[in-house]
């Protein structure tokens, strides 16, 4: 087996292993948002292994069908009562400052309100893409996602990832506020990555 084959199949085993994980010791405790946490245990198990990764600030939209058949890009689509979108822009709507201002929130206070995923030189990885799930609307991410590059679609606004039910549409995007900094990033992701690591230990050394 050649050194590429190699590298591949550790990165899948530590993918692998990493969901598992993340499904049954982490997504039950956190909120299903907690993006830059799983997206913190990720990379440090990843690296733990040499294996090239980067945690990336994106936009991340999914549309059910019909959304996106109207859609113009991913800051808008003409909506229809049959047509659905949910996602996090790095720019929020106007709409969206105005209902967090009506419900005594300042949306302007958080450190990161974005969404964050990773990428290896392999695999596009969203363990948290369930937040975006509306089954009754059609939008079915069967998350945590582990989606080989060559699954991904090019389109005008990014890139299409493959979903249970709906369209996925993400593109890398500068948020106002970086995710370095934060509870998750600094501190609250050690536990579950020591724990991770410990069981890839048995399979990978």
């Amino acid at each position: 087996m050649g050194t590429r084959e190699l590298s591949l199949n550790k990165e899948t085993a530590v993918l692998e292993v990493a969901k598992d994980f993340y499904l049954r010791e982490v997504a039950p405790v956190v909120v299903p948002n907690a993006c830059i946490l799983a997206s913190r245990i990720i990379t440090v198990a990843l690296a733990k292994y040499n294996v090239q990764c980067w945690a990336t600030q994106v936009d991340a939209v999914c549309w059910n069908n019909e959304g996106f058949r109207l859609r113009n890009d991913l800051n808008a689509f003409r909506s229809t009562p049959t047509a659905w979108s949910v996602g996090v822009m790095s720019e929020p709507s106007n709409q969206w400052v105005r209902n967090e201002l009506e419900s005594g929130s300042n949306p302007f206070d958080r450190k990161f309100y974005g969404h964050l995923i990773v990428e290896t030189p392999n695999h596009f990885v969203d363990f948290t893409a369930s937040q975006f799930d509306r089954p009754e609307k059609g939008i079915v991410t069967g998350s945590p996602l582990i989606v080989p590059n060559s699954r991904l679609t090019e389109v005008k606004d990014g890139w299409i990832v493959p979903i249970e039910q709906g369209v996925y549409v993400f593109r890398d995007a500068q948020h106002p506020a970086s995710p370095q900094g934060t509870p998750d990033w600094d501190t609250n992701y050690k536990r579950d990555a020591k724990r991770l690591i410990e069981e890839l230990r048995p399979l990978l050394g």
